[in-house]
């Protein structure tokens, strides 16, 4: 295992819920501005790989809000199926205009979330995931740290 990875994985295992959200809101960022960059150079075919990585990463934000559960985990819930449809209409369509949408709307959430992870404590032993029952850490990384061993995570997904 490289130093990097070691890094990433230490990273995870030891984040609060928030601050797993907003490392899956900067890698489908991330993602979407390689896409747009991909779009603007001399191969445009290889926006596809990041633009699939970032809907995935997407998708994951959408599998950690419980629906219904509250109006703010629903605009919330909104905000994310609405830039999955994006995406999915970037994908088909080659919408470079569109991406740059995305791109603004993951920056939007980003500082939202920044926010959220100076507000809350960024201890884990003090911030629970059942602490924040609308909204909470992606489902595979949900494992309690000290108990069974986390698979290996890539927010390159």
């Amino acid at each position: 295992m490289d130093a990097g990875h070691a890094y990433l994985e230490t990273q995870i295992n030891t984040a609060t819920p928030q601050r797993l959200r907003l490392m899956l809101i900067d890698g489908a960022l991330r993602r979407a501005k390689e896409a747009s960059q991909a779009w603007a150079g001399p191969d445009p075919d290889a926006a596809r790989e990041p633009l699939s990585r970032c809907r995935s990463i997407v998708a994951e934000l959408i599998a950690g809000i419980r629906s219904g559960s509250s109006s703010l985990a629903d605009q919330v819930l909104g905000i994310y199926l609405f830039l999955f449809q994006e995406l999915t209409e970037v994908q088909l369509r080659i919408d470079v205009a569109r991406v740059e949408g995305v791109i603004r709307v993951l920056e939007e959430e980003r500082t939202t979330w920044q926010e959220v992870c100076l507000t809350l404590t960024d201890r884990p032993e003090e911030t629970h995931i059942d602490a924040t029952p609308e909204i909470f850490a992606p489902t595979f990384l949900q494992t309690p740290i000290g108990s069974a061993q986390r698979e290996s995570v890539s927010f390159d997904a």
